[in-house]
């Protein structure tokens, strides 16, 4: 079974594959940003105010980090069941036993 050129590929399947990539990206975007989030709040923070090298001030601020985290990784549970949802398209493009 052949595969298809990417010349033989109409304008509409070219943005669908744009539009999934972009999906892709934002993933793995979102999941960079919740685990730095996770970082900085649950192990960062703690630790430089028990060493006393910032002022427990900062510890203040680890809730918002948190939530940060939280939107961050809700976001890329949608993100990503999109992007399986768009994985569907291609059925169109490519066989099913290349996708």
């Amino acid at each position: 079974m052949e595969l298809p050129l990417p010349e033989q590929m109409t304008p509409e399947q070219w943005s669908h594959v744009t539009d999934t990539l972009i999906l892709l990206w934002a993933f793995a975007g979102l999941m960079i940003l919740g685990a730095g989030s996770m970082l900085v709040a649950h192990i960062l923070v703690p630790s430089l105010i028990d060493k006393r090298d910032i002022p427990e001030k900062y510890g203040k601020g680890r809730p918002i980090v948190y939530a940060i985290a939280a939107v961050a990784f809700v976001g890329a549970i949608f993100v990503f069941a999109s992007f399986v949802g768009a994985l569907e398209e291609f059925r169109e493009i490519y066989p099913a036993t290349w996708v």
